[in-house]
């Protein structure tokens, strides 16, 4: 967005705040009535005031759309293969460490479910380098190239650019894909942003890491900001947009993910800033888990630390923020909210072909669990999610937190 400094010196994050400001505000806007003439009648007529739901099924309907909470679980033993025997007695729920008792325990074969787990492949070329969209892009061919005529998800291509997120038409027909992949190749392309003067110059110093601090610019910095706003708005439109199609969604996202904005050029955030940034997180937060949509997050090598390297601080980062106050923009990457998700952060190797496969076969059995949560205290109050198997070597991925609400 335009007109994101405040001062030339020091590069600011108001833009965002902006953007923040039209997408949850909306119902702030203010709207001219139509003018409606006065009734024929001298006595007005009242309208009956709406009463709160008062039997017991209306209370529990009601209850359960607020605080029922419905999580996804994917189970593997030690090879990575879906655990297909697991029972609920097997399964312990920590809400906050505290245990709760399962509403409901269902075992998911997806190729004979109702509504089998959509694929989402999407391509980042608002925050990859011309080299790297292409490697991504005959990656996805590899895949299905190898995969059978038919798949076993309906599957879908889609691209981030500077305008949003496309999506081709799905399907299971692997020569469909193919052909729709071959197509795409035109339209990707690294994106260059708008306010940026010299975009060259500044795409290789925002991607160079040791590039020295005198090299930056309230362009670049603009640059930076720009591509977080469009990328985290995209995920928030792309998830919203789940939430009337029925059935789960796997979106595996290829590329780095968006700027963290931790620059120190950038102006600290103020209390607004923070606030307007955790705002957004729960609503992202939010939506995702509703819409049922895990992101796996697919990125080249040493882009992300391996699973087994990682370190308190990253744990700390990846787990989530309880309030306003411990919120960045850091908080909204696409690594954080993979993870608590349940989805895969996998950087572990170059054949991203296979890192596809592995990520849309853990899909193949899935188990759903559901417990109800007691109202918060106060809104978007954190709570941490821990799944635990009572069986060795079992590992259990699930969502690793939600808001909840009073």
């Amino acid at each position: 967005m335009p007109g994101m400094h405040r001062d030339p010196r020091k590069a600011g994050r108001t833009g965002f705040i902006a953007l923040l400001g039209l997408t949850l505000c909306t119902v702030c806007t203010s709207v001219a009535q139509p003018q409606i003439p006065p009734p024929a009648s001298k006595t007005p007529t009242r309208t009956a005031p709406a009463l709160i739901p008062r039997t017991r099924d209306q209370r529990e309907q009601r209850y359960q759309s607020q605080h029922r909470i419905v999580l996804k679980a994917l189970v593997t033993d030690t090879s990575g293969q879906p655990v297909l025997d697991l029972k609920e007695h097997d399964v312990t729920l920590l809400d906050n460490g505290r245990p709760q008792t399962l509403t409901s325990f269902q075992a998911v074969q997806n190729s004979t479910a109702a509504r089998p787990s959509r694929v989402i492949l999407l391509i980042d070329t608002l925050n990859n380098s011309g080299g790297s969209i292409e490697q991504d892009r005959l990656q996805v061919q590899k895949y299905l190239r190898e995969s059978p005529p038919v798949l076993s998800n309906s599957t879908a291509i889609a691209i981030l650019t500077g305008s949003g997120t496309t999506i081709e038409p799905a399907s299971r027909d692997r020569e469909t894909l193919l052909q729709q992949v071959r197509q795409v190749k035109e339209r990707l392309h690294p994106v260059i942003c708008q306010n940026d003067p010299d975009a060259n110059r500044s795409f290789l110093n925002v991607w160079m890491p040791n590039a020295p601090a005198t090299l930056r610019s309230t362009q670049v910095l603009a640059c930076l900001n720009e591509r977080f706003e469009r990328s985290v708005s995209a995920l928030q439109k792309f998830a919203a947009q789940q939430e009337s199609i029925p059935g789960r969604v796997l979106l595996i996202w290829l590329g780095p993910g968006w700027p963290l904005l931790n620059e120190h050029e950038f102006t600290p955030d103020n209390a607004t800033t923070r606030e307007t940034f955790f705002h957004y997180l729960v609503e992202l937060s939010t939506t995702l888990r509703e819409s049922q949509v895990t992101l796996d997050a697919i990125s080249s090598p040493d882009t992300m630390r391996k699973n087994e390297t990682r370190n308190d601080h990253d744990n700390a980062f990846l787990d989530g923020v309880p309030s306003e106050d411990d919120t960045t923009a850091g908080s909204l990457c696409l690594e954080a909210l993979a993870h608590q998700s349940g989805g895969l952060l996998l950087s572990s190797s170059k054949d991203i072909a296979a890192e596809i496969s592995q990520a849309i076969a853990a899909e193949s059995v899935y188990y759903v669990l559901s417990f109800d949560s007691p109202p918060a205290a106060t809104p978007a109050e954190f709570h941490a999610i821990r799944v635990t198997i009572g069986k060795p070597g079992i590992k259990i991925r699930t969502n690793t937190l939600y808001y909840n609400q009073p």
